[in-house]
């Protein structure tokens, strides 16, 4: 009994405890949301502002004001059409904004800069809508970073030459493409930030000769910008392989492994990827099958013979016709492929499309339009064939199965002996000859 009176009285001690917390908590002063209200603001004087998507009947009162009624814009309809660049670019809605005494805050400022570069072509044409931003950039008083960082720098967001401006910054440190947008609160969509991308790129472009680390930035940052529009794309990709400095192996070796990479791109000779070249410069597309050409050459004829070497000079005769529009392709056999496999890890993208062949010798295509040749790794002789007899020899040039060395060496089908060639001394002038027969000359 008495532990049961103990129990008691220690439950009411406990309700007496609680009873006079409760009251103490009722009688303090409710806290106030001013410090929370003041930090959330302090917050977002660091950050770009997100646009906002206009409700429809604020633009039904905009363009009833502007058609010449006379109901004056609230001022929740203000902060939204400031991000409606057909708004915030007319002259009228500053007309009224002046009239109505409206104050362009933070957020406001950022919709008319935004507009500016979304229309950025039409904004540098029209000089009454670019005053006007200037004295709206000028006019802001207030704690927002991004703005007052606008106001200390406009030479880089509102004259006609502010994409080269920004360009010039950013390529001076090769700097990250969203960090950059972020840190000046631009957005990456607009035309005023694929102006400054394609400056950027020209800059970057006219000092990667004597610069590694603006041959990667290329590469790696400005291409692949999820920016760019397919066409822009297609150009800026074209005005690279054309580069005077981009015939430099230090430039075109990391250019071609980002293109062959690029599944926008690929290997332009695969039948798979042709379409992909639609609308570049066929004048970039036939340099980089040079390259292409040229890579499958130095890889065929130095390291694809069992010996090493190579015995007959064949590599540096083959080089002079890389420019002959020649399609090349390696077909390796098993053993070849087997002893090869570590080179090949080695070079990544400087061995093209390469085929297999069954026999004991690994050969050599090129693909000269009209005329077509074979060579092979094991015997003395290459093959010459005519384009229609080439096609019965070789129906499908990038065939994926294995190809047959005896259905390579054709001899029945040549027109003559001559279109067998043996490499003995004064082979370079016989072939030569007849490749010039076709009309195929080496550079």
């Amino acid at each position: 009994m008495s532990q049961l009176l103990e129990s008691l009285e220690d439950l009411r001690a406990s309700s007496t405890i609680l009873r006079r917390q409760s009251e103490a908590l009722r009688q303090q002063k409710a806290p106030t949301l001013g410090r929370l209200a003041a930090a959330i603001e302090t917050l977002g004087q660091n950050r770009p502002a997100k646009p906002l998507v206009c409700p429809d009947e604020y633009l039904r009162a905009w363009r009833e004001r502007r058609a010449g009624g006379n109901v004056p814009l609230l001022p929740r309809a203000v902060r939204f059409l400031y991000w409606e660049p057909q708004v915030v670019l007319d002259p009228a809605f500053h007309s009224v904004l002046d009239e109505q005494k409206f104050t362009m805050g933070a957020r406001g400022i950022q919709g008319l800069v935004r507009a500016c570069h979304l229309r950025w072509a039409a904004f540098l044409a029209d000089d009454t809508i670019q005053r006007i931003a200037v004295r709206r950039l000028r006019a802001y008083q207030g704690p927002n970073r991004v703005v007052n960082r606008w106001q200390q720098h406009a030479e880089m967001l509102l004259p006609a030459d502010a994409p080269q401006e920004l360009a010039d910054w950013m390529l001076r440190d090769t700097r990250s493409l969203r960090d950059t947008a972020t840190e000046w609160g631009l957005d990456e969509g607009t035309a005023f930030f694929t102006e400054t991308m394609r400056r950027l790129l020209n800059g970057a472009r006219a000092g990667w000769g004597q610069n590694r680390a603006l041959v990667n930035y290329v590469c790696r940052t400005l291409l692949l910008w999820s920016g760019w529009a397919l066409a822009d794309l297609k150009e800026q990709v074209a005005e690279c392989i054309l580069h005077r400095d981009a015939q430099a192996p230090n430039v075109h070796e990391p250019l071609k492994a980002f293109i062959i990479g690029e599944p926008r791109f690929g290997d332009p000779r695969l039948p798979a990827k042709r379409t992909n070249w639609l609308g570049v410069r066929p004048e970039a597309t036939r340099r980089l099958i040079e390259w292409l050409s040229r890579a499958d050459i130095v890889f065929f004829f130095d390291h694809a013979f069992p010996k090493g070497g190579d015995p007959h000079l064949r590599k540096p005769f083959w080089l002079g016709y890389v420019s002959s529009r020649v399609v090349t392709r390696p077909l390796l056999n098993q053993d070849d492929f087997a002893r090869l496999r570590t080179v090949m890890r080695q070079l990544g993208t400087e061995v093209g499309s390469f085929g297999h062949v069954m026999g004991m010798s690994s050969a050599f295509l090129l693909d000269f339009g009209d005329v077509c040749v074979i060579e092979f790794n094991r015997v003395g002789a290459c093959y010459i064939y005519p384009r229609a007899v080439f096609d019965r020899v070789v129906p499908d040039f990038w065939y994926a199965g294995y190809f047959k060395e005896r259905d390579l060496k054709r001899r029945e089908l040549l027109p003559d002996n001559r279109y067998r060639i043996i490499h003995r001394p004064g082979w370079q002038a016989e072939l030569a000859r007849m490749l010039a027969w076709y009309g195929v000359r080496s550079t």
